[in-house]
């Protein structure tokens, strides 16, 4: 019999990190599979009947995260005098923290795949937010818009999507202020203003987008700590940094060099962040992906995070900003070529044309 006391519906952390299989006569055959493919298999002797698989939390987690997995199926076979024994499937959702609920259902059905209650959002920017469901019953998306028209702000519900009945599976919503308003103008029929913010409504989740004109410095697509797509998008300063090294040589009386290396980094200090924002923040230190977009054809780039100084304070006077480097994986030169023609402002114009 296998001893693994796991619901239907798990949070990666619900794993223990050891089981046992007991009525073992002699040796067992013990495989992990993930989605029906194995991924582990050792065997084990018993000791009083009784064998233990050691670490089976990590295994499951570093598979996923390896394979960009949010979502799994587990099962756990064992063999035992070539009589095969199955427990599961197990639905398990990747997490790297602990989480204060006792039930997974508690947490996934109330929440979306993130540690974030709001967001701060170019106007022209985009969001992605992941929820998984058990496909039961179909749901529907919708979001409540404050908008700024005449002077004066008014809420607007606009529908979304809808997810229909199915199989157990997480899904991503992509949202972006300027697709929001459109679909606000669609249904109404009319110019709705200045969308001031908008909260995305799927059954009992809920999440608030803050619209702003602030243009960010980066533009991060990271998996966060769901093993979910989420863009982080940085306010604050960059200093590029360029760092030549290399070794001089003299030949007739003539310099020349040899061995140049060059390494091209972005050291960024970010604007005063939230608590929240701040812990965010490390999500994206530790993330096993991390790419910017760097073309007009949304080409995702890698990049390499380095350099991190993350110090969170509670403090109330005290203003918690990250300061960390990125670059290229390739050490690449990337240059905009994009030409903005308003280099003046109506005060100039007279004078420059």
């Amino acid at each position: 019999m296998i001893n693994l006391n796991l619901s239907e519906y798990n949070l990666l952390q619900d794993i223990p990190s050891s089981f046992t299989i007991d009525t073992v006569t002699d040796v067992a055959t013990v495989s992990v599979l993930i989605n029906d493919v194995t991924i582990y298999t050792t065997s084990l002797y018993e000791y009083n009947g009784v064998v233990t698989l050691y670490d089976l939390r990590d295994i499951v987690e570093q598979y996923m995260r390896d394979n960009a997995m949010p979502l799994a199926a587990l099962k756990v076979t064992s063999k035992v005098r070539s009589i095969p024994v199955t427990s599961g499937p197990y639905y398990i959702i990747f997490c790297e923290h602990f989480n204060s609920e006792d039930i997974a259902a508690n947490f996934y059905n109330y929440n979306f795949l993130s540690n974030r209650s709001y967001y701060v959002i170019p106007r022209t920017g985009f969001q992605t937010i992941a929820l998984f469901t058990e496909g039961y019953d179909a749901i529907n998306v919708f979001t409540e818009c404050i908008f700024l028209k005449d002077g004066e702000r008014y809420s607007l519900k606009v529908p979304m999507r809808t997810i229909a009945a199915g199989h157990p599976n997480i899904y991503n919503i992509l949202s972006h202020p300027s697709h929001i308003s459109l679909l606000a103008k669609r249904l109404s029929g009319e110019d709705c203003g200045k969308l001031l913010s908008y909260t995305i409504h799927a059954e009992k989740r809920s999440m608030t987008y803050y619209v702003t004109d602030d243009v960010p410095e980066i533009i991060f697509h990271f998996r966060n700590a769901y093993n979910v797509s989420e863009y982080l998008y940085v306010f604050g300063t960059t200093n590029y940094k360029t760092v030549v090294d290399r070794q001089e040589a003299v030949c007739q009386r003539r310099h020349s060099f040899y061995n140049q290396s060059v390494q091209r980094t972005h050291e960024v200090t970010t604007v005063p962040l939230s608590m929240e924002e701040a812990h965010w923040y490390n999500e994206l230190f530790i993330s096993p992906s991390v790419t910017v977009e760097m073309s007009a054809d949304y080409d995702e780039v890698p990049v390499l995070i380095s350099d991190i100084t993350s110090e969170i304070s509670n403090r109330p006077d005290e203003k918690v900003r990250m300061k960390f480097s990125w670059r290229f994986d390739d050490n690449a030169r990337w240059i905009n070529t994009f030409k903005d023609w308003n280099v003046f402002n109506n005060v100039y114009i007279d004078t420059f044309k």
